[in-house]
């Protein structure tokens, strides 16, 4: 019976090695210490750009309102600070304060600043309003003023504080320089909202402070 043989020759045999555990391991530290890098990143410019804005906001605000309250001293004949029991603005806490202006055309100006609602949550931010009328006693609600804040939201809008100036606890104060010159003193600070968000990029303010000698005629 005749006896059949194979030859195999040649024949390459190629055995194909995997990523081992720790290859594997390593090249996910690598991708997770990357994406953690470029989030930490984004995350620092989104927080940046939104401080930035909120401050350019608050400044821009209380900026507004300082000018207003300049043009209307400016012009005024007299001055003198409200009492305290002169206007009653409701549900504010202390540190409010008032002048009364005389208008060289006859009538007065008033101008008040009211501190933040005092209640939880609070209702209105602190701001600064203007009201005119005839008689030297100014309106006694805040109801008769207007705001000279441009925005008043909660969230987006700025909280004027009356107490955060250097004209002591208020924010207007007038000094008598000489018989015929009064020196008025407007110092307050702007903050975000009451209701803004509580995170550090959403927190701005920036004091504002002027100096008017009225000299009376």
């Amino acid at each position: 019976m005749p006896t059949i043989q194979f030859k195999i020759s040649n024949l390459k045999f190629k055995i194909r090695r995997g990523y081992t555990l720790i290859e594997f391991l390593i090249v996910i530290g690598i991708l997770s210490v990357s994406i953690g890098s470029v989030f930490m990143i984004l995350t620092s410019v989104i927080k940046g750009s939104n401080q930035a804005n909120i401050g350019a906001e608050v400044k821009q605000n209380g900026q507004a309102v300082l000018e207003g309250l300049e043009r209307q001293i400016r012009i005024a004949t007299n001055v003198r600070v409200m009492g305290g029991s002169e206007f009653i603005p409701s549900g504010a806490s202390t540190g409010n304060s008032g002048m009364v202006l005389t208008k060289p055309t006859g009538g007065y100006i008033y101008l008040i600043c009211v501190n933040k609602d005092s209640t939880v949550p609070p209702t209105y931010n602190g701001w600064i309003g203007i009201a005119s009328g005839t008689s030297d006693l100014p309106p006694p609600l805040a109801s008769s003023y207007q705001s000279l804040t441009a925005n008043t939201d909660l969230i987006s809008g700025v909280d004027i504080d009356c107490t955060a100036g250097t004209a002591g606890s208020t924010a207007f104060r007038v000094d008598t320089a000489t018989s015929s010159v009064k020196v008025v003193t407007i110092s307050f600070t702007a903050n975000q909202g009451v209701s803004a968000p509580s995170r550090v990029d959403f927190k701005a303010n920036a004091k504002f402070q002027t100096v008017i000698s009225l000299r009376q005629f």
